[in-house]
């Protein structure tokens, strides 16, 4: 069970590395970050 609560914690991050990315790629444009919305409206992070 330990494993698999290991996994989950990696992928989270990673989930939350890719959104901060995105975050910072929008910044120098000046967009304002829309994050992907999922069919059942959660979000990547």
């Amino acid at each position: 069970m330990a494993a698999l609560q290991d996994i989950r914690i990696k992928h989270r991050w990673d989930a939350i590395d890719i959104v901060n990315l995105q975050i910072k790629q929008a910044k120098p444009t000046d967009k304002i970050h829309k994050p992907e919305v999922f069919d059942n409206g959660d979000t990547r992070k």
